[in-house]
């Protein structure tokens, strides 16, 4: 089952200490980010992650799927690994932005 991070609670793990321990999917189609640009987040697995954060626009349909059958694969491959927590942004991108939109620092390409 996906579990859901609220935007305020992704800001603090952005911030803080422990941000290579994180990694954020941004899985919005091509269009969309195009439009609106990206979050300022990583882009690969580090080995040290510890959480992964799936987001769409709107975290409704795509994230929550995506984020759905990264848990099967990481269940089914290699159950014992010690694989990262995975959730999904409350609101998706779109409610990030609304909330920190005025925060540059934590997106890149907004128009």
């Amino acid at each position: 089952m996906v579990t859901y991070i609220q935007p305020s609670e992704l800001l603090q793990l952005l911030q803080g200490s422990r941000r290579s321990e994180l990694l954020v999917v941004d899985v919005r189609d091509e269009e969309v980010l195009e439009e609106g640009g990206a979050a300022e987040l990583a882009r690969q697995l580090p080995a040290e992650a510890k959480l992964v954060v799936l987001h769409c626009q709107l975290s409704q349909i795509r994230g929550p799927k995506c984020a759905n059958r990264l848990l099967q694969y990481m269940r089914s491959s290699a159950p014992d690994r010690g694989w990262p927590e995975v959730k999904v942004l409350s609101r998706g991108y779109e409610g990030f932005a609304e909330v920190y939109g005025d925060r540059p620092e934590l997106f890149e390409g907004l128009r």
